[in-house]
């Protein structure tokens, strides 16, 4: 009896794995690129064409956790209703009995395990593989769901504002934590006191502008292409930064790390020199330090009008 009741829903049993494998694809996709570190991301920008969709997906990131998330609620709606037309055929020929039940509970356990915790902890490990191989299929998931996007926003921004219109999120770290991590660290009174006003200072970092701390126009000159060798010789930089601008204007655009140089030109340094970060004058230091390690550039330009 148990026999042909499973030969008779072994179509849905087969749509219910396949979807158990999309909910997995999902699970992996989202826990590997949202794992991927900047120097990682760096990695696959100059890897294959694969990499450099997985680290353009990236550039959105809301728009790719929409999506993952929009397709992992649809599967696993689907995966259930088949296994709910399962369960129902199974206690129509057997009753409500131990096969039912257990059909029940192993559905949804595997589910959990085969879908969600087992691929997101195998892709933590793997993960620019992982995003290179999820690349193509994502990116065309993405697209595919590109034009119900304005409408899920909408429908987020309004639960937000009508659910919790108060709603704050929570900082990373309060100083108050900071105090008691450095009070459980040691005994030693001074040297609370010295690191205690070490993360002071870096936690305020987030509420100094840059504009306090950006060495102003006067203070730096900058080279215009084509730069030589010779022309630097006479006015050597002495933060020992080469600011490039562009070819008819003196805004600056570039840079040189010339500590960095073991063999420099005579001429065209500036073919040497990489994108710098621009900023506002509103911009705090902390937000600048981010922005800079996350795009791994060493100097910025900050605009103050």
């Amino acid at each position: 009896m148990l026999k042909e009741v499973l030969i008779s829903v072994l179509p849905l049993l087969m749509a219910m794995g396949v979807l158990a494998f999309g909910s997995a694809f999902f699970s992996a996709s989202e826990a590997a690129l949202f794992f991927l570190r900047p120097s990682e991301r760096r990695v696959l920008r100059s890897s294959t064409a694969a990499g450099r969709l997985a680290d353009s997906l990236l550039d959105d990131p809301d728009r790719l956790l929409s999506a993952v998330l929009f397709w992992n609620l649809v599967i696993n709606m689907v995966y259930f209703a088949l296994a709910a037309q399962v369960a129902l055929a199974l206690q129509e020929e057997l009753g409500v009995g131990s096969e039912t039940i257990a059909f029940s509970v192993l559905s949804l356990l595997a589910l959990i395990v085969v879908s969600e915790m087992l691929p997101k902890s195998l892709a933590v490990f793997a993960t620019q593989r992982v995003s290179t191989w999820v690349s193509i299929p994502l990116a065309i998931s993405v697209r595919l769901i590109d034009p119900l996007m304005p409408t899920l926003s909408t429908i987020n921004e309004l639960s937000r504002r009508v659910i919790w219109p108060k709603f704050k999120s929570e900082p990373y770290l309060r100083t108050k934590d900071l105090d008691r991590a450095i009070e459980y660290s040691s005994a030693d009174a001074q040297l609370i006191e010295q690191e205690r006003t070490i993360l002071h200072n870096l936690v305020q970092l987030s509420e100094i502008r840059v504009d306090e701390w950006m060495r102003p126009r006067s203070l730096f000159e900058a080279f215009r292409p084509p730069v030589m060798l010779s022309a630097l010789k006479q006015n050597w930089p002495p933060s020992e930064y080469l600011l490039v601008t562009e070819e008819d204007s003196e805004e600056v655009i570039a840079a040189i790390d010339l500590k960095d140089l073991f063999d420099v030109p005579d001429e065209h340094l500036e073919r040497l020199a990489r994108p710098v970060v621009v900023l506002p004058w509103c911009a705090t230091v902390a937000d600048t330090f981010d922005e800079m390690r996350r795009q791994d550039r060493q100097v910025t330009v900050v605009i103050n009008e």
